[in-house]
C-alpha cells in the first residue's frame, strides 16, 4: 500500500509539473497574440490615415490639373 502511495504521490506531482508547464506556455502564448494583434491594428490604423491624406492629395492634385487644362 505504501508503494502504491509512493507512486501516486510521484505521478501527481510530475502531472501537476506538467500541468504548470502548460498553463504558463498557453499565458505566454494569448500575450504574445494580443500584443501581435494589437501591432497589426496599430499599423491598420496608420495605414488607413496615409492613404486618406493620399486621397485628398490626389483629389486636389486632379482638380488643380483639370482646373489648368481646361481654362
Amino acid at each position: 500500500m505504501r508503494l502504491c502511495g509512493l507512486v501516486l504521490n510521484h505521478v501527481a506531482t510530475g502531472l501537476s509539473a506538467c500541468v504548470q508547464w502548460i498553463a504558463e506556455k498557453g499565458d505566454r502564448f494569448v500575450n504574445d497574440l494580443v500584443s501581435e494583434s494589437a501591432k497589426c491594428v496599430v499599423q491598420l490604423v496608420v495605414v488607413t490615415g496615409v492613404i486618406r491624406e493620399l486621397h485628398v492629395d490626389l483629389t486636389a492634385i486632379v482638380t488643380q490639373l483639370c482646373s489648368v487644362f481646361l481654362h
